[in-house]
């Protein structure tokens, strides 16, 4: 693809086009050729930026609505911001969400992040990208190593079930691989943290399940030893 061809955000490893300022962003360029944007050494530091930035808007600022998040990152006095809102929308849509401008978002969450970075990104610098992504310049492992140095990762869903939860119970899952109660309890608690204090109901119940199991288990293990030994 020709340079003229390729827009001014990516060219500038900086697909959210921040503007030039004395914030020490990660991964700046050394030198700053651009007199108005920001330059990025590679194009995740540009996204990380991206990705913080929206972050802070919710943390600092408490907006958690597409709507509000556009009128502060693009504010009308510079840009059709309500054709803006629309567009990011509609693309954060087609990601899975079914949300409306109006609708409360997390940025901690993967899948609300992914969805407003991907559509800032496609917004920002236009179709014509070679990849086959939802911002078309970018392949997803790029967005998602930034989103993990911004600090929100994928995480792959719990399914828990009764009946599962019994088999663990039971000990037909990995009981003779445990080394001992303590260690697996704790390993449970930690990884079922971010569900127990989500605030979530369904969640906390998951966490709930995931831990109690893991002291089932935990038990059965320290009855089986105790059998062995009488």
């Amino acid at each position: 693809m020709a340079n003229k061809k390729i827009p001014r955000g990516v060219r500038n490893n900086n697909p959210g086009n921040i503007r030039l300022s004395k914030d020490k962003w990660q991964g700046l360029s050394q030198q700053q050729t651009d007199s108005s944007f920001s330059q990025f050494t590679d194009p995740v530091w540009g996204i990380r930026a991206l990705a913080v930035l929206l972050i802070n808007y919710q943390d600092k600022y408490g907006l958690r609505t597409v709507k509000a998040i556009i009128d502060r990152w693009a504010p009308p006095v510079e840009n059709n911001t309500a054709s803006y809102v629309n567009e990011v929308v509609k693309a954060m849509n087609k990601t899975g969400l079914n949300i409306t401008a109006t609708t409360t978002i997390d940025l901690h969450q993967y899948e609300d992040l992914f969805a407003l970075v991907s559509a800032i990104i496609r917004h920002e610098n236009g179709a014509g990208g070679e990849e086959k992504t939802r911002n078309e310049w970018y392949k997803d492992d790029v967005v998602n190593e930034a989103l993990r140095r911004a600090g929100v990762v994928k995480t792959t869903k719990k399914v828990v079930t009764p009946t599962s939860v019994s088999a663990l119970a039971a000990g037909g899952v990995g009981i003779d691989q445990l080394v001992g109660a303590l260690p697996s309890v704790t390993s449970a608690i930690n990884s079922s943290r971010d569900d127990l204090t989500s605030g979530d109901w369904s969640r906390i119940i998951i966490g709930v399940i995931m831990v109690g199991a893991a002291i089932a288990l935990a038990y059965s293990h320290w009855r089986r030893q105790k059998l062995a030994t009488a």
